[in-house]
């Protein structure tokens, strides 16, 4: 009678053990998965941001020499004026 009291405990063990066992690793899997996909969202981000300050450095680059050309122009308007 012992004997099989034992062993039924141990097969009851055995088996909660192995599916909490299961369990736990699906939860990690979860968390890493979840991990990865947060990971992927803030590099995504990231790189949209870079690219839009791209834009916006071309932007005001080409800005940038529009201004100095104006400038340049100016500068030898006034350099006529005063001769």
């Amino acid at each position: 009678m012992n004997e099989i009291a034992v062993a039924l405990i141990t097969a009851l063990t055995g088996s909660t053990a192995w599916s909490f066992y299961t369990r736990q690793q699906k939860n990690r899997f979860r968390e890493r998965e979840q991990l990865i996909t947060e990971l992927r969202q803030w590099r995504d981000d990231w790189k949209t941001r870079a690219e839009e300050l791209d834009r916006k450095v071309q932007q005001l680059c080409v800005e940038n020499g529009k201004l100095r050309a104006q400038i340049e122009k100016l500068e030898t308007h006034i350099q006529h004026l005063t001769k």
